[in-house]
């Protein structure tokens, strides 16, 4: 497809959104970290419900390198309902990523 043909399809889709966007937490500062724990979060979730958890996610940890270094009750105290089951899992493999060799606690 033309440069110019896929910008006249792609101009009112981005004019839409620029109108009509949610204000959404994990969009304010889309890091690839923010990005992944908002779409695992959201995975089978309501944006509703999960916001409040997003956002005391990420004040208790801000990045990769917090969550692989957080103990399980800093998990426990950042989540609830379902949601808390996937933090762990991403603590297990963001330890196994980070520090090679190592074992949870």
């Amino acid at each position: 497809m033309e440069p110019e043909r896929l910008q006249q399809m792609a101009q009112p889709l981005l004019d839409w959104y620029d109108k009509n966007a949610r204000v959404l937490p994990w969009r304010s500062q889309p890091t690839p970290y923010r990005v992944l724990v908002s779409e695992i979060m959201l995975q089978q979730t309501r944006v509703d419900a999960v916001k409040p958890y997003f956002a005391r996610f990420m004040e208790a940890l801000p990045d990769l390198e917090s969550l692989a270094a957080a103990p399980e009750q800093t998990l426990a105290t950042t989540t609830g309902c379902e949601i808390c089951k996937k933090p762990l899992k991403w603590w297990c493999g963001t330890m196994a990523a980070c520090c090679p060799g190592t074992r949870r606690n």
